[in-house]
């Protein structure tokens, strides 16, 4: 026993499956397939942002770490409260070598310095430097250090740190009184 089966298709009924498998493709490859790389695209830019959160997360807690670290050596390591003393006038004209080997001994290099006279009577005067300064962070902290360890240092009026390409850079405004 012979069995046979046959399927007559007409010609019409061809072109409607043609057709209709035509148009299912161009769909597909229209709307589903756009959608399907669009939709990897996104997971691959949330997988980017998970791991810049996890290092955000890992960077705060370092710096919170280190926060933590620098305020329990902070009172350890500052100085004694100094007298305040002027600058004899004799070694005025020497405050920018004097700052420039502090800033060199500290680690760090000066951009620039910029000198005014805030006040000045016959007794003494009022200087107040505009610094530039580049380095590292812990070199800009040794600097402080040094420059509070000097008795004609009044005050520090400013302190900005910056990140510039691939140094910090440290801008200091402070009075030196010189008499």
């Amino acid at each position: 026993m012979e069995q046979s089966f046959s399927l007559s298709l007409s010609r019409e009924n061809v072109i409607v499956v043609g057709v209709t498998t035509a148009l299912i493709a161009l769909f597909v490859s229209l709307f589903l397939l756009p959608m399907f790389f669009k939709q990897k695209a996104l997971d691959n830019d949330i997988i980017a942002l998970k791991a810049e959160v996890e290092e955000f997360n890992q960077l705060k807690m370092l710096h919170e770490t280190l926060d933590r670290k620098l305020a329990t050596e902070a009172g350890a390591s500052l100085p004694p409260d100094i007298v305040h003393q002027s600058l004899i006038s004799k070694d005025a004209g020497r405050i920018m070598e004097i700052l420039q080997n502090t800033v060199k001994a500290a680690g760090s290099k000066i951009i620039s310095i910029k000198p005014e006279i805030v006040s000045q009577n016959a007794e003494s005067q009022i200087l107040r430097l505009n610094t530039s300064i580049s380095g590292e962070i812990d070199s800009f902290r040794v600097l402080l250090m040094r420059l509070l360890q000097f008795s004609y240092v009044r005050n520090i009026e400013t302190l900005t740190i910056k990140a510039a390409e691939q140094e910090l850079h440290l801008e200091l405004l402070f009075t030196v009184e010189v008499q």
